[in-house]
C-alpha cells in the first residue's frame, strides 16, 4: 500500500491512510469528517473510488494514480 501512497503523493495529491487500525467503517467516517475529496477503498488488486455525488468507480490498483491525477 505504501508504494501506491508514495506514487499518489508524487502526482501532487494529498493522501492519508489509517495508521490507527480502525475498522473500514470507522475509516470512512473519519475521512468524511476530514471532508476528503475522495475515499479510496483497496481490496486485493482493485480500488474503489468514492466521491460525493458520483457513483463508486472500481479501477485496477495500477491505474489508480492515472485516474486520480486527471482533472
Amino acid at each position: 500500500m505504501l508504494p501506491v501512497v508514495a506514487a499518489l503523493r508524487r502526482a501532487g495529491l494529498a493522501v492519508d491512510l489509517d495508521y490507527a487500525g480502525r475498522s473500514r467503517n470507522a475509516q470512512i467516517k473519519h475521512a468524511q469528517r476530514l471532508d476528503a475529496t475522495a475515499i479510496i477503498v483497496v481490496e486485493g488488486g482493485e480500488a474503489t473510488i468514492r466521491e460525493r455525488g458520483i457513483d463508486d468507480e472500481r479501477v485496477p490498483l495500477d491505474a489508480l494514480v492515472a485516474r486520480l491525477a486527471r482533472p
